[in-house]
């Protein structure tokens, strides 16, 4: 006849339980138990007149509650989740069964897996639960409605807003489609004239050059060589192969008075190894790998390995713009682009009035940016903040895991995974305003629905410590500050406790801009989630590493 092993309560030795036996003693001290209180010891014992041939499955389901209980205190809530299914399954009368698997399923509400799930078991829960559990309970079931009441509005206002933007589309081309027609007559009208005048008059005139020559680059010498070209700003560069500079120093292209207006084709092939040094000065300064762009095209650039630090320290700089690509984009179209996990910024102990930084570009104006992202660590330490004589607004930091910031311009089909991390400290009475973004920092508020950030995600971490008399901070996983519900679309960002962090604190869902009374413009969710808009918006054709949170471009 089989046996049942349990311990001596005196002196803890086993003690070997027949089936049939209501009392046992212990062989090693002599005490002497009832059998219920054995299993009263193990939190099973539901009756007075328990049946020996239940007591395996009473020891077996003590053991799988107890089992679920530790795992629960490890926040090992998979492997709780299974021990408490295993209780359910020897005893579906029990409410800690159930009520385990409700807490199995999550600890914060926002990481709940799937709501209807958790619902389900919560109502189950709720009939066997006591006093305290039960209020507890309803109150998750309330948020959990109206979680997912908000995630239903989301889908109708993106509908809505798809809709919308595809009639807006098809008068659009209905109208490039009439005009088109226009063109096409009057240019074969006017090149008839021409010709019949070249015809009757003999003249032979050369056709003008193109704007810019155009240059393929293979090697590193290849690429400082059309460095000195006199026509760099307004020339065609074509990657052929991979470049190392080996860890030199790399001077960025344009500036405000003479900016890049050219066109860069990377083909997806990697620029590695090399340092952006920007020596810091009065007035507005411009740092990147191209530091001022205006009417440029930036196709397929892929960085690797590249850092962007200050040379020196000053007192004041009136405005430093910064991005591993670009520290200010006009104009200018960007696709296609990656700042990897590798590359860094790196800014410390400047007291400046206004800091624009950006794991891709500084500021973007009038500029669109799409199937592009940043994997940067980026670090912004300021330390004994000061106002210059002629600065009298307060002193602004705008930081963005992909742009600082954005005015007029569009960003669609992409991501950040940057880890950044801003420390601020000032003793002046002046406000010290920090809007610090997973994807964009800084939002001048659009007017147009060309300007729309869409169908793109953050999962990286944002930590901010502002050691400041008087401050303020925006922190969020979109946009820190300056959204509007009308321009943003099917955006997903990252939420779990570390996450978003301000003085140490994490930061909760209504903690952030983009979303507070915006309930459609950002969706906080889980990785799950983000995966399966992932697979969804991210074509195969154009991304691969699909099934991960940091997808990689093909190279085309």
């Amino acid at each position: 006849m089989p046996y049942i092993t349990l311990k001596c309560k005196n002196c803890g030795s086993d003690l070997s339980i027949n089936h049939d036996s209501k009392t046992i003693t212990c062989a090693h001290c002599g005490s002497t138990f009832l059998m219920v209180d054995l299993l009263d010891e193990k939190d099973v014992a539901f009756s007075e007149n328990l049946k020996p041939q239940d007591l395996e499955n009473k020891i077996e389901f003590a053991e799988a509650l107890k089992q679920g209980e530790t795992y629960l205190y490890q926040a090992e809530y998979k492997l709780a989740e299974q021990s408490f299914k295993r209780a359910i399954e020897l005893n579906n009368k029990n409410y800690k069964g159930y009520f385990g698997v409700v807490k199995a399923k999550t600890s914060n509400l926002n990481k709940v897996p799937d709501e209807k799930d958790y619902l389900e078991y919560a109502k189950l829960a709720i009939k066997y639960v006591d006093k305290d559990d039960k209020v507890y309970l309803e109150s998750e079931i309330v948020k959990l409605d109206l979680l997912i009441e908000e995630k239903e509005k989301q889908k109708q206002a993106k509908r809505a807003l798809d809709q919308k933007l595809l009639r807006q589309e098809k008068n659009i081309r209905d109208t490039e489609t009439f005009f088109g027609y226009i063109t096409i007559f009057l240019i074969l009208f006017i090149s008839g004239i021409l010709l019949l005048v070249i015809f009757m008059t003999g003249l032979n005139t050369p056709t003008a050059p193109p704007k810019g020559n155009t240059y393929e680059i293979s090697t590193k010498v290849q690429l400082e060589q059309v460095l000195q070209k006199e026509d760099l700003l307004s020339c065609t560069i074509i990657l052929k192969a991979d470049i190392d500079f080996d860890g030199d120093n790399w001077t960025p292209i344009g500036s405000k008075e003479t900016p890049f207006s050219g066109t860069i084709y990377g083909n997806g092939h990697k620029i590695s190894n090399l340092k952006i040094t920007t020596n810091i000065g009065e007035g507005e300064v411009y740092s990147g790998f191209i530091a001022y762009a205006k009417g440029a095209s930036l196709n397929g650039i892929h960085l690797f390995n590249v850092s962007l630090t200050e040379e020196k320290l000053i007192e004041h700089s009136t405005t430093h713009f910064a991005g591993l690509l670009c520290g200010y984009a006009e104009s200018t179209t960007i696709s296609k682009c990656a700042i990897n996990a590798n590359c860094q910024i790196s800014f410390s102990n400047q007291n400046k009035s206004t800091l624009v930084l950006g794991g891709l570009v500084g500021k973007c104006a009038s500029s669109k940016i799409t199937y592009s992202y940043s994997n940067a660590t980026m670090s912004a330490t300021v330390s004994n903040i000061e106002i210059s004589q002629n600065v009298v607004a307060s002193p602004k930091y705008n930081i963005g895991g992909l742009v600082g910031e954005l005015v007029s311009s569009k960003i669609t089909n992409s991501y950040s995974s940057a880890t950044a991390e801003a420390q601020l400290s000032s003793s002046i009475s002046n406000d010290i305003v920090l809007n610090f973004g997973g994807l964009v920092g800084y939002w001048h508020t659009p007017t147009s629905l060309e300007d729309l950030i869409s169908n793109s995600f953050f999962t990286g971490n944002l930590s901010a410590t502002m050691s400041c008399t008087n401050y303020h901070s925006y922190i969020a996983g979109i946009v820190a500050f300056g959204s509007n519900t009308d321009y943003i679309s099917n955006n997903h960002a990252l939420l779990d406790a570390d996450t978003y962090k301000l003085n140490g604190t994490a930061l909760q869902i209504t903690d952030f801009n983009d979303y507070s009374d915006r309930p459609n413009s950002v969706i906080y969710t889980s990785s799950t989630y983000i995966l399966e808009d992932i697979e969804q918006n991210f074509s195969a054709e154009i991304w691969s590493n699909t099934t991960s949170l940091t997808p990689t471009l093909r190279v085309s």
